[in-house]
């Protein structure tokens, strides 16, 4: 089942990205990545990453909480570093994930994420396709009290996120 190695390649390497690792995991099957070219997948990550210098010892793996009406999808997580001044993630339907066309009509609507430690100020939230690892959403927030809340955009399976305190 290509689909499945497909959905496992791609969870694999965005669930990486956001927690402390030294990079995306190796896949197994990587003739089937050449086979079916799953290097764009590569490519959204690399998109994504570029000019994030991962190894600040001051980012750790937090857990902000995802905010949203009750009556709507529950079956969310979200992985997150994080220190006091940004943050990055990957917001993602757990249950969901392999039945749900990435490139779907967006599902999940209505969320947000409150995190916690972050200095007092103004940040910029970006959020960002999974497929093409684009830019698709900019905000202006800010935090105060530590606390910082960001409304996010519509999506049908995941999302990835930025969060950098404005200089």
């Amino acid at each position: 089942h290509v689909k499945h190695l497909e959905d496992a390649l791609h969870a694999g390497i965005w669930g990486s990205t956001c927690i402390p690792l030294g990079g995306t995991p190796m896949f197994w099957w990587w003739q089937i990545i050449e086979e079916e070219n799953f290097y764009p997948r590569f490519q959204a990550v690399s998109r994504f990453t570029k000019g994030e210098d991962r190894r600040d010892p001051s980012l750790k793996m937090t857990w902000p909480e995802v905010v949203m009406d009750p009556l709507k999808i529950t079956d969310l997580a979200v992985r997150c570093l994080q220190n006091d001044t940004r943050a990055m993630g990957w917001i993602y339907r757990q249950r969901a994930f392999e039945v749900t066309d990435p490139a779907g009509r967006p599902t999940v609507e209505g969320l947000s994420i409150r995190f916690t430690g972050f200095l007092s100020g103004d940040y910029v939230a970006t959020f960002w396709n999974t497929l093409s690892g684009e830019c698709i959403q900019t905000q202006q927030v800010s935090a105060a009290d530590s606390r910082l809340l960001t409304a996010v955009p519509p999506f049908a399976r995941d999302l990835a996120f930025k969060i950098r305190k404005v200089e």
